[in-house]
């Protein structure tokens, strides 16, 4: 029987893995995208002031985007970790109480927590 503890530290690392390269792809298209606006901003105005206020405008909001994506795939990979801890820790647990007496069983469960 495989070790459920290494199954899942290998599915927490493959999800941690293409959540990364999910934020490094929202990262690059961020990126294509401001250099599209740049490239039109460039044939459309003349001035570098103009082309400046388009690409700075454009950049804020890529930006917030991009970041906002990106912390929301670093929790859900820490929410992914912390379940698969707490995976682990009750077939710790499981394993554990199968080595006790039934009474010892008994007085574990039926102690106060802390």
């Amino acid at each position: 029987m495989p070790n459920l503890g290494n199954l899942l530290a290998s599915r927490v690392l493959g999800i941690a893995a293409s959540l990364l390269l999910y934020a490094f792809l929202a990262f690059l298209a961020g990126m294509a995208a401001l250099f599209l606006i740049f490239d039109f901003s460039i044939a459309k105005w003349s001035t570098a002031a103009e082309v400046a206020q388009v690409v700075s405008a454009v950049g804020g909001i890529v930006g917030t985007l991009v970041g906002a994506f990106i912390g929301f795939l670093s929790g859900a990979s820490g929410k992914e970790l912390a379940h698969a801890q707490r995976l682990i820790a009750e077939v710790r647990l499981e394993k554990a109480l199968g080595l006790l007496s039934p009474d010892q069983i008994k007085q574990v469960m039926q102690a106060p927590r802390d």
